[in-house]
């Protein structure tokens, strides 16, 4: 037995010396992964929060435009808007100006050639 038994106990001790590097080197790995792991947590929130800041730049810039856009679409509506009222007096001065030179016409005893058609006044909007 005691042959059988150091047949069997040396190549158990052989591969356990073998192994032993191996062994030695992913606990020391283990050991240094445990340290570095609070250190790779800081650097993702760091790499997260420029991340995030570069979003928020983004849409910053964004927003400024927008809102640069919207000064300019209003101040072209407020122009547009004084453009239509400007036609809007004009065109009340033409149809003043139309409806005397047709009575004129009637009064001299002529029948013009074109009236304009009455219409109802359409609400603003409309």
């Amino acid at each position: 037995m005691d042959a059988n038994y150091t047949a069997i106990i040396v190549p158990i001790v052989v591969a356990l010396v073998a192994a032993s590097p191996g062994i030695l080197a992913l606990w020391r790995q283990a050991k240094v992964d445990e340290k570095n792991q609070p250190q790779l947590d800081i650097n993702e929130g760091i790499q997260a929060s420029k991340d995030a800041s570069e979003v928020i730049k983004q849409y910053s810039e964004e927003m400024r435009q927008i809102r640069k856009e919207l000064r300019d679409t209003n101040a072209e509506i407020a122009i547009l808007r004084g453009k239509v009222a400007e036609q809007d007096v004009l065109i009340s001065e033409w149809k003043i100006g139309i409806s005397r030179l047709i009575a004129q016409l009637i009064s001299l005893g002529h029948n013009p050639v074109w009236e304009p058609k009455t219409r109802p006044l359409k609400a603003e909007g409309e």
